[in-house]
């Protein structure tokens, strides 16, 4: 099965070490980033790494295209974070692929707009996954499952 994890760039977090993990112990395994590269590109250069480039608030339009190409090619798009659940569910429902979305944090400071297109796409993914009880009562997913890291 062909795995292309999105996530919003590269920085030195969980969800991006996460990713890495599976990325070197599972072959087939792709990953595509909304924004762009980031501290922890170099962990990723035995994989198929798709890179975004930021515009404000949004990936420009090369990069959205980018990443409806690479999940294409993909089975499954699994996605992580807000950017990355956003334009990679878009991206996955553009390439007619299933998405998995990932929700690691809790954000109580979110603004009602945020929250607003986070009700919107949590209806998007196949299925979603949580790091935790908390994340999994954060999320608006419709079939969650608690996987903790």
């Amino acid at each position: 099965m062909r795995v292309l994890h999105i996530l919003p760039d590269l920085s030195p977090g969980g969800a991006e070490r996460l990713v890495c993990a599976h990325a070197r112990s599972q072959p087939g395994v792709a990953v595509a980033t909304v924004f762009g590269g980031g501290a922890l590109e170099s962990a990723f250069q035995d994989t198929t790494l798709t890179r975004g480039e930021r515009r404000p608030g949004r990936p420009s339009l090369a990069a959205l295209a980018r990443l409806v190409r690479a999940a294409r090619a993909a089975d499954v798009v699994h996605t992580h974070l807000f950017a990355g659940n956003l334009w990679g569910g878009l991206a996955a429902r553009l390439a007619s692929r299933r998405q998995v979305a990932h929700e690691h944090n809790v954000d109580r400071d979110e603004s009602p707009a945020t929250v607003a297109v986070r009700r919107h796409i949590g209806a998007w993914p196949a299925l979603t996954l949580a790091v935790s009880e908390a994340a999994a009562r954060h999320s608006y997913g419709r079939d969650i499952e608690v996987v903790e890291n």
